[in-house]
C-alpha cells in the first residue's frame, strides 16, 4: 500500500518494510514484476506506487514517520540507527517473466539444414531485456547491473523437487495417483502448470470419492 492512502485500507508497504527490517539482521526485498512500473502514471495511485519503489530502491524510507506511528520514541540516535540499517541491511530484488525474449532463441531455423536451436546464453537475453525496455533504463539502473536469468526445470530431477516442494507430490501419492514427470513441461508456463495441476488432482480426487476412490494414472 503506498503511504497517504486513507485510513482503513491497510497499513503502509514501507512501515512493513521497515517493521520486518527492525526485527531481522537481514531483509531480502522481493519487488515481483517490476517491468509494470512502465504503466502509465495518469493515476494518483500508480504515481504513489511508483514513487514508494523508487524511494525504497533509493534506500529512502520514512524511518521517523514509522517511529512515530509505532509508538518508539523518535530520538536522533533511533533514526540514525534504523537509517544505517536501511544502508547496509536492505536486499532488494526484482524478478519478472519475459516469455517472448526466450522464445526469441527456441524458434527453430528455416530453410534445408534445419538444426536444434540453441537457447541463448545469459548475455544474450540481459542484451534483449535492455533494447526491449521491459524495465525502465531509470529502473533497472537501480538494481545491480549483471541480470540473473533461471531457466524453466527441465530435468526430472528438477521437476521432481518442484512437485515435492509445491506438496504435489503428496497429495496424489495419498490418493495413489502416478505422475509422469516425462511429460511435464514447465516451459513457458512455469506455476501456471503446477497449479493445473493442483486442479486436476483435486478435481480426480472428487471424482474418485464418487465412483469408489479407484486408483488411476493422471495425465499431464
Amino acid at each position: 500500500m503506498p503511504r497517504g492512502v486513507r485510513e482503513g485500507c491497510g497499513p503502509q508497504t514501507t512501515f512493513a518494510i521497515l517493521k520486518a527490517l527492525e526485527k531481522s539482521d537481514a531483509l531480502l526485498l522481493h519487488l515481483d514484476e517490476p517491468d509494470k512500473c512502465r504503466a502509465d502514471y495518469q493515476s494518483a495511485w500508480s504515481r504513489a506506487v511508483a514513487n514508494d519503489v523508487w524511494d525504497v530502491l533509493d534506500e529512502i524510507l520514512p524511518v521517523a514517520d514509522y517511529l512515530k506511528t509505532n509508538g518508539g520514541p523518535v530520538t536522533l540516535e533511533n533514526t540514525e540507527a534504523l537509517n544505517a540499517k536501511v544502508h547496509s541491511s536492505l536486499f532488494p530484488a526484482g524478478s519478472g517473466t519475459w516469455q517472448a525474449v526466450f522464445n526469441e532463441g527456441a524458434l527453430p531455423n528455416a530453410g534445408f539444414f534445419v538444426q536444434n536451436s540453441v537457447p541463448p546464453d545469459d548475455v544474450t537475453l540481459a542484451a534483449r531485456v535492455r533494447a526491449a525496455k521491459f524495465i525502465p533504463g531509470e529502473l533497472l539502473a537501480r538494481f545491480a547491473s549483471a541480470l540473473l536469468f533461471l531457466q524453466y526445470p527441465n530435468r526430472a530431477e528438477e521437476k521432481w523437487k518442484v512437485l515435492d516442494s509445491s506438496a504435489i507430490t503428496a497429495l496424489a501419492q495419498r490418493f495413489g495417483h502416478i505422475i509422469d514427470v516425462e511429460t511435464l513441461d514447465l516451459h513457458g508456463v512455469g506455476m501456471r502448470k503446477i497449479e493445473s495441476l493442483a486442479t486436476q488432482l483435486l478435481f480426480t480426487l472428487r471424482r474418485q470419492q464418487r465412483a469408489g476412490n479407484e486408483k488411476g494414472h493422471l495425465a499431464l
